[in-house]
């Protein structure tokens, strides 16, 4: 009996007409269960979930789309389908799944002898047999795709359907799904060339997808405990691991036209690869978890390294040690036995100790190399004059390009006004080379200390961007209190001030509306401010950043009052920001900049939610010009609440600690402890539960005596006289918490004064630094 798919000329092996109906025909019946088994689970997932979801969906896109219209605005087309797909985890793993089944299932022959034998011994070459199995399989992957975007289509003519999507939609998912699906299916085939195994040939797919990101992770993990201030991440290898496919599929977006033919490119690079490993593919190897002996110790040494650094890195991790040789040789020696064992399909692997021996030494050597500093990495510093620009504590990209933009905005005499500037995120860049060399100078002191600071937790980065593109990047811990001469020259730097407060580069011109609120009671709002006002207040804001030093800045402190202010559009030439760069200066910045800033019609529905985007800039208590022009323009005066809004006032003398009596009373009581020596942690931020507050009387919250200590126990008076009260708020003289950088709150004390509603709740603390008015010196003993 002769077989369809041989050739008319029996007995004579010649190529095979591609495709072979027989060759499929038979292909087909053996597996027309997996794409019946795919077309069920792809209804399921996308047409059922459409018929289920899309009647609410409609609704709500309509009276979306009414409310847009009513505001005058268009409304943007809906994204429910592609949510539904290329959002969708059950098609995610689908994609996954039929990949990877497909390649197992179509080539499974190659691991059974017998089979190997009879497909081999048929008149057929090796490529057109695989030519036709890889075909086959594509045509399969195909119709279940093409069947549920043809029910897809058939939906948009129910219940308003159409309105949600489009049959471009419908179809452009079908094509990337067909083109991912073919990508993972031709990696899995290139990999089952390379095994024997039917079970390892999926494992060798996704270890294959995901290899990158994994040997990325492990190393980099690894040369961050090993070597001092190598950072924990890369930016731009992060950006292109995202176009992997594997991790493509999870990012819930459609892909690009791009994306899609570097999927089709990468099918063809894998089917190719694939189609010349099997012509040489060695028929005796069936069996063999790698069937090339050339990928053996490739395959061994692989494990080894592998399974050295995970186990290594995640018993460090278990056993909360710093980086360690035992744990990763360790590893090195159950990865390198487990591979043996796996080639040689024995226990018995003893003999083989040389390349383990010979791997230790090596891995040894590299390790005792990165601990020395053989390599210089560690004790490297830049060139200041090499370097354009250095970043602190942020990544460099787009940075480049938003520094050029800026700069040729000067040129050509646009001002940059905060609304633009606001949006290109340019906090904790540094230009100015006295900057720049501050930086190095940090970095400097940081090498230093490495023997004192190598085993410590790294989280402050310092990126240095040269003039010839290259990126320097150093990741420490920096304790701004150990360099507050650095720190503070970055900080109070002109660049600095300016990028960390958009405020500096505003006019009254640029400025719709402005008022000011209390910060210490926030439902105290005055007027909207004339115009000479809003140019006075303006000018005393920025006087005072100008003004403040480093030591106010990053100390800690409490706003005395904002001011909230609201910016107009501002008036540019849009063509000419485009011409400068049209990546920066899009017309999605263009849009959101009207969103923000344009005018709004106060009838329109969505008026409380637009309109009221605004600025809030606070004041605290160091910034003396404006404190002195609020209260020049009685504004001061005028943030105070209504007598009536204050049921009591508790008044203590204490440290200087920010907190109501009660929390100041935890403090205080933990302060106590730790100075007797009876607790090892004190956390300035703790807090009591509200549940363990006592209840009332207010007496009994707080005791005279809060146990053995140094500070004083707190001694406190509730005074609820109206006249007293009055007087508080009339004459004022609190003021709001302040402590300077490097400042205890032990190293100084103050008078606390809580107001408190009738409702026995806290609405604000202020404090006297001056000692007690007058009129409460009595009230105070």
């Amino acid at each position: 009996m002769t077989l369809p798919i041989l050739s008319s000329e029996a007995g004579k092996k010649g190529p095979c007409r591609v495709p072979n109906k027989a060759l499929a025909f038979l292909t087909v019946k053996r597996f027309i269960w997996l794409p019946i088994l795919n077309t069920i689970l792809l209804f399921f997932s996308v047409p059922f979930l459409m018929l289920v979801e899309g009647p609410r969906q409609v609704e709500n896109f309509l009276n979306s789309s009414r409310m847009m219209q009513a505001a005058g605005m268009t409304p943007e087309p809906s994204t429910w389908f592609y949510e539904c797909t290329f959002g969708n985890p059950m098609v995610m793993i689908v994609t996954l799944g039929i990949g990877l089944l497909w390649a197992a299932v179509l080539f499974n022959y190659l691991n059974e002898n017998k089979a190997v034998n009879f497909f081999h011994s048929l008149p057929l070459h090796r490529g057109s047999l695989f030519a036709n199995l890889c075909l086959t399989g594509a045509l399969a992957i195909l119709a279940p795709i093409l069947i549920v975007a043809g029910i897809c289509l058939l939906l948009l003519f129910y219940r308003q359907f159409a309105l949600l999507y489009t049959a471009s939609q419908v179809l452009w998912w079908a094509l990337c799904n067909i083109l991912m699906v073919m990508t993972f299916f031709s990696s899995a085939v290139m990999m089952g060339m390379i095994t024997g195994q039917p079970l390892v040939q999926p494992v060798f797919a996704v270890i294959f997808n995901i290899l990158p990101v994994g040997l990325y992770t492990v190393v980099f993990y690894l040369l961050q405990l090993a070597v001092y201030g190598f950072p924990s991440y890369y930016s731009t290898l992060d950006e292109y691991f995202n176009y992997l496919p594997f991790f493509k599929l999870f990012n819930n977006e459609p892909l690009g036209g791009a994306y899609c033919l570097l999927l089709a490119g990468l099918t063809v690079l894998f089917l190719t690869v694939a189609w010349l490993l099997y012509r040489r593919r060695p028929l005796e190897s069936t069996g063999d978890i790698i069937v090339f002996p050339v990928l053996r110790p490739i395959f061994k040494y692989g494990v080894t390294f592998c399974v050295s650094l995970c186990g290594g890195i995640l018993t460090m991790e278990i056993m909360e040690v710093s980086l360690s040789w035992w744990p990763l040789l360790l590893w090195a020696v159950v990865g390198y036995a487990i591979a043996e064992m796996l080639l040689q399909k024995s226990v018995r692997i003893l003999s083989a100790w040389k390349g383990l021996a010979v791997y230790c030494l090596i891995f040894i050597i590299f390790l005792t190399g990165l601990r020395f500093d053989v390599f210089g990495y560690e004790s490297r510093l830049p060139e200041a004059d090499q370097v354009a620009f250095a970043l602190l504590n942020r990544s460099e990209q787009g940075v480049a390009e938003s520094l050029t933009a800026l700069e040729e905005m000067e040129a050509l005499g646009i001002r940059v006004t905060p609304q633009f500037y606001e949006t290109m995120y340019m906090q904790n860049v540094y230009q100015e080379p006295a900057n720049i060399q501050a930086l190095i100078k940090l970095q400097e002191n940081l090498v230093g200390r490495r023997e004192e600071l190598r085993n410590r937790r790294r989280y402050d980065s310092i990126f240095y961007v040269m003039k010839d593109g290259s990126v320097m990047r150093r990741q420490y811990q920096i304790t701004e209190s150990d360099y507050p001469e650095l720190i503070g020259q970055l900080k109070e730097s002109r660049e600095c001030r300016i990028r960390n407060n958009t405020i500096l580069l505003a006019q009254p011109s640029d400025i719709a509306w402005m008022t000011v609120g209390s910060g210490m009671f926030s439902e105290i709002e005055s007027p909207l401010l004339k115009s000479g006002q809003m140019a006075d207040l303006l000018a005393a804001y920025q006087k005072d950043l100008w003004e403040e030093a480093y030591a106010e800045m990053d100390g800690e402190r409490a706003a005395a009052y904002t001011i909230n202010l609201r910016y107009v559009l501002p008036q540019v030439e849009w063509e000419a920001l485009q011409k400068i760069n049209p990546r920066i200066f899009s017309e999605d910045l263009l849009k959101q900049i009207n969103r923000w800033y344009g005018e709004v019609n106060p009838d329109d529905p969505d008026y409380l939610r637009y309109d009221r985007r605004y600025e809030s800039l606070p004041v605290y208590g160091s910034y003396l010009n404006t404190l002195a022009w609020l209260k020049e323009q009685g504004l001061a005066d005028s943030m105070l609440p209504e007598e009536s809004a204050v049921a009591s006032v508790r008044l203590y003398e204490g440290y200087n600690y920010l907190g109501t009596a009660e929390e100041y009373s935890y403090w205080l009581e933990n302060y106590n402890q730790k100075e007797a020596g009876q607790s090892k942690t004190l956390d300035r931020y703790d807090r009591p539960a509200a549940e363990s507050y006592p209840e009332l009387p207010y007496e009994e919250k707080l005791p005279e005596t809060l146990g053995p200590g140094i500070a004083d126990s707190l001694s406190l008076t509730e005074i609820s006289d109206r006249e007293t009260i009055r007087r508080i708020l009339t004459e004022g003289g609190f003021s709001p918490y302040l402590r300077l950088l490097g400042e205890k709150e032990t190293d100084r004390r103050c008078w606390h004064i809580d107001f408190v509603s009738p409702s026995d709740n806290v609405l604000f603390t202020g404090f006297y630094y001056d000692g007690l008015p007058s009129f409460l010196v009595a009230a105070g003993r």
